[in-house]
């Protein structure tokens, strides 16, 4: 019985920071088309609204993105503390192995946008708008950050579909099962 209450709490747990995980990766697909709009829309207009809009909406999306990854360190913690052993107690198998999976591709994907698409995309964004620089070195810049932008896009929204399904599937990936009940799924 203890195990049960246990594994409820991590349920809860498990449910609260996929969803906190799940909305940050939401935030950030809506917050920054948001700022530019409302930036260009300005007034007075400003020669500046994309640069201005750049400088929030990177403060903006590196919070969601922050919350996105302390969110994925707990989902590790919740998915370590689901597959332990439990007298008596087992996870549904086909099901929680393609929740993991996608987990495991929202994972890696946030990762590779944390730490090495977004710290590229401020190396690019400063030399973007560097005055110091020639017009083709500013223009070189804002062709490779675009080619980061693009990237980084894709990645935020595989990231989001994996968590969606994950989302969908885990009711039926966490059922608790007595060890004497459905052994044709294990």
């Amino acid at each position: 019985m203890r195990s049960v209450v246990v594994y409820s709490w991590v349920q809860g747990v498990y449910y609260l920071v996929i969803g906190l995980w799940t909305g940050a990766i939401a935030m950030v697909a809506i917050a920054a088309p948001n700022v530019f709009y409302a930036l260009r829309q300005a007034e007075p207009p400003t020669d500046r609204a994309d640069e201005l809009a750049g400088l929030v909406a990177n403060r903006v999306i590196d919070g969601f993105l922050t919350l996105a990854l302390i969110c994925a360190g707990a989902m590790v913690l919740c998915v370590v503390m689901q597959s332990l052993p439990r007298p008596g107690l087992r996870i549904g198998r086909p099901a929680n192995l393609v929740r993991l999976a996608l987990l495991a591709v929202a994972f890696a994907a946030l990762l590779a946008v944390r730490t090495t698409i977004v710290p590229a995309m401020h190396e690019q964004r400063a030399a973007m708008y560097d005055p110091a620089r020639t017009d083709a070195q500013r223009l070189e810049s804002r062709i490779d950050f675009m080619s980061l932008h693009k990237f980084s896009e894709r990645l935020i929204g595989a990231n989001g579909l994996a968590l969606v399904v994950a989302l969908l599937i885990s009711p039926y990936a966490m059922t608790i099962v007595p060890r004497d009940q459905g052994a044709e799924d294990g």
